[in-house]
This record gives C-alpha cells, sequence and structure tokens, in this order.
C-alpha cells in the first residue's frame, strides 16, 4: 500500500520548485536529459457506461483504473498491464510486465494458461467487464526520489495531453501516437508518493507555493477536455456523468 497525493502546480513556478526541492531529493535513474525525464503513456479501458469516469465524478472513495503502460518509444522497452486501485488516499497496482506481442494477444482475447495474478486480474477485468480502450493519455514525467528515504517518489508530470477511443494496432503501437491534444496548458501535476509518513519538509514547500492537495485524475480530465470538444463521440453515459 502507498499513499499518494496530488496538486496543480503552474509551469511557472516548475524550476523555483525544483530548486526548492533540490537538498531533500535526486533524479530518478530511469530519466535522462538535461533535465532528466521520460514520456509515460498508457491506454485506459473503461466500461460501456464509462463506470471508472462516473466513480470519479461521483468522488467515490474506493475506485479502479485498467491500463497498459508504455514507456519513451515504440520498442524501447516492456509493456504493463495494470489494474490500479485507490481507496480514499492509498493506492494498489497490480501490474503485469509484458512484451508488446505479448500484450497484443491478450488485449485481442487470447489468454495464457495459468497467468500469473496480477496478469489474470487485468484480463478477468477486461472481459467480465466489458472494457475497451476507452482514452490514451501521454505526458513527460520528471521523476524525483528521497536522499534519506527510498520510499519517497516525487514527480512533475508535464505536457498532459490525450485522445479518445485509441486503435491498439500490432504490438499495441497505438500507444505510441502523436495525434494527441493538450489538457492543463500552463500547469503541471505534482505527485507525492510515501509508504508511511509524510514529509515534514515537503508539507513546509508547498505552503510557500500555496499548493493545495487536490483530486486529479489524468483520464478524468483528458476524457472531460474530449467530451467538451467533440460530445459526439460519446455516448449518453459518459455525457451524462459529465452533466
Amino acid at each position: 500500500m502507498r499513499r499518494e497525493l496530488k496538486y496543480l502546480i503552474a509551469e511557472r513556478d516548475r524550476a523555483r520548485l525544483a530548486e526548492a526541492l533540490r537538498p531533500y531529493v535526486q533524479a530518478d535513474a530511469h530519466a535522462s536529459g538535461e533535465t532528466p525525464t521520460y514520456t509515460v503513456r498508457s491506454i485506459y479501458f473503461d466500461t460501456p457506461a464509462f463506470l471508472d469516469y462516473a466513480d470519479k465524478l461521483s468522488g467515490d472513495l474506493s475506485r479502479r483504473k485498467v491500463r497498459v503502460r508504455g514507456y519513451d518509444t515504440l520498442g524501447s522497452g516492456p509493456l504493463f498491464l495494470e489494474v490500479k486501485r485507490k481507496e480514499g488516499g492509498a493506492v494498489w497496482k497490480d501490474r503485469a510486465r509484458v512484451s508488446a506481442p505479448e500484450a497484443a494477444r491478450y488485449l485481442a482475447g487470447d489468454h495464457p494458461m495459468d497467468p500469473p495474478d496480477a496478469l489474470a486480474r487485468f484480463l478477468y477485468r477486461l472481459r467480465a467487464e466489458h472494457r475497451r480502450p476507452t482514452l490514451l493519455v501521454t505526458y513527460d514525467r520528471q521523476p524525483y526520489v528521497g536522499r534519506f528515504d527510498p520510499s519517497l517518489r516525487i514527480t512533475f508530470d508535464r505536457r498532459l495531453r490525450c485522445a479518445p477511443y485509441p486503435r491498439l494496432g500490432l504490438e499495441v503501437a497505438g500507444l505510441y501516437s502523436d495525434r494527441l491534444a493538450p489538457v492543463l496548458e500552463g500547469h503541471f501535476i505534482l505527485e507525492v508518493k510515501y509508504d508511511r509518513v509524510f514529509p515534514s519538509w515537503m508539507r513546509e514547500t508547498l505552503a510557500r507555493f500555496g499548493a493545495e492537495r487536490q483530486a486529479l485524475s489524468k483520464y478524468a480530465m483528458g476524457l472531460e477536455a474530449q467530451i467538451h470538444d467533440a460530445p459526439w463521440r460519446f455516448g449518453r453515459p459518459a455525457r451524462a456523468a459529465l452533466s
């Protein structure tokens, strides 16, 4: 179990916030570049009634998301089939690591013999709840880990962008589409993940920047932006949830 808190920060404050955090964190080893960053790509699978989206909008404390996640560019690494569960501020994640060809087969209906628990849970949700690929969400992540507490993880999730009803394609190539619309321009999402105690220095830093905890879902925000821009693309359940 992890705790996960989110804050909306103006892009103009990003460098100043990174400097304020520097004594307590260091760049994640998985990131690269002058400002260490990697790209996160996810396809979210919702039910025909958009239950995950409706649960978020209603403020339900018990929620889940079913998604395929990859990083950076096509062919650069494995994919992850995930079921993320949230109870208030606590988060659990079932995550199956697979190759792109394996992911494509499973998403097309193949079911392996005796799958690992995480994969079995993902496939169960996909089949039993008739989930379909609903939204592609992509963003650039600037990640940090705690210098004194390695379980602490702080990320700046920037340039959030999305596209509706992604086509999976060969080896789930649709995960890497660049035909995306921006969301939250001028802002990024700060996420703080920790196991036990929220750091006092982080609380003081957030207060200096006037940042307040918010219930921020990249999936819900991206879907809302798409519904506002092109409501005819979405069925009555999604439009009704938003209204």
